[in-house]
């Protein structure tokens, strides 16, 4: 295992050759979020240390220079467990809500909601994974007309909290 890794991750498991790890922030994923992929030849991409921060530090230079509100989402892409491929997902978050809890709400047929909470920020994260090429480089994502009505939240909040994790 990398130094990259170890230093990134609080748990570990192997799985058919596959490091899965708990990382230090939290999150559930392979190599800890370290990887050579678009490292350049010699570097290896490691997660920010405080994604948050980085979120936030990027909204208040956005509010500076443009005096507008936006809501920031640092994303990065994750395999999920039952399925195949990648999908961006926030690691980081500034001036909007992790999730929306509608428990209480009415479908559309006026039938109460008792366990629907979406992942806005990880909608919003996939939503950006759309918007680029995989290997573009482009460091920015505009999304425009979305609701992000609620109280901002960090990135935990959509951890799965360790008690009901199945996996580590």
């Amino acid at each position: 295992m990398s130094a990259a890794v170890l230093r990134a991750t609080a748990r570990t498991a192997d799985r058919d050759g596959v490091i899965i790890v708990r990382h230090r922030l939290g999150f559930i994923c392979a190599n800890a979020r370290n990887r050579r992929v678009n490292g350049g030849t010699t570097g290896c991409v490691c997660c920010p240390h405080d994604p948050d921060a980085s979120a936030d530090a990027i909204r208040a230079r956005i509010a500076a220079h443009s005096s507008c509100a936006v809501g920031v989402a640092v994303t990065d892409s994750f395999g999920r467990p039952w399925r195949l491929g990648q999908v961006n997902v926030a690691i980081g978050l500034a001036g909007l809500p992790a999730l929306r809890d509608l428990a209480g709400s009415a479908d559309a047929d006026g039938r109460p909601l008792k366990a629907t909470m979406p992942a806005l920020a990880d909608e919003i994260a996939a939503a950006s994974g759309l918007a680029v090429a995989k290997a573009g480089r482009t460091p920015v994502v505009l999304l425009r007309g979305l609701d992000m009505t609620g109280a901002a939240q960090p990135a935990a909040a959509l951890l799965r909290p360790a008690k009901e994790d199945l996996f580590l």
